[in-house]
């Protein structure tokens, strides 16, 4: 597989599929084929978020995650990062993570996205095929709340 493979104009694989866990320990993190091409379809999800964000670079800090991986970070067993559906990020030239989840809620309807969650120092958002959410939650004192607080 190569790791340079483009999922859209400005998202590659590589990025997609990175884990400073997964180098150092040795776990292996690619996609089966079929997750791939859900990723690609987050890809362009992406697009529209930076699209939403000016065009400003996103910064991915997790986005597929093998089951093995999963497990060794305390990830949930329905993570939709172990499905290529979810992406943590941050837009350091947008602005805080906050203001990037505002100008993404303020978009909702365009994203449909699955769930938009405000974590301590970043942005967890997902899509789903068919049905989505459209919730926003925001994660503070190991505790998700609806909303944005």
């Amino acid at each position: 597989m190569n790791l340079d493979t483009k999922l859209s104009a400005h998202f590659t694989l590589r990025e997609a599929t990175f884990s400073a866990t997964a180098t150092k320990e040795g776990i292996p993190n690619l996609p089966s084929p079929a997750t791939l091409e859900v990723m690609k379809d987050t890809a362009i999800k992406m697009e529209a978020v930076r699209a939403i964000l000016q065009c400003n670079p996103i910064l991915v800090t997790s986005w597929f995650r093998s089951l093995d991986l999963n497990k060794r970070i305390g990830g949930v067993k329905t993570s939709q990062h172990t499905k290529g559906e979810a992406v943590d990020f941050i837009c350091p030239s947008w602005g805080s993570p906050k203001l990037v989840c505002l100008a993404l809620m303020d978009s909702k309807d365009i994203l449909m996205y699955d769930q938009l969650i405000l974590e301590p120092s970043w942005i967890h958002i997902s899509f789903v095929s068919a049905n989505p959410r459209m919730t926003e939650l925001t994660y503070r004192n190991n505790i998700y709340h609806k909303g944005l607080l």
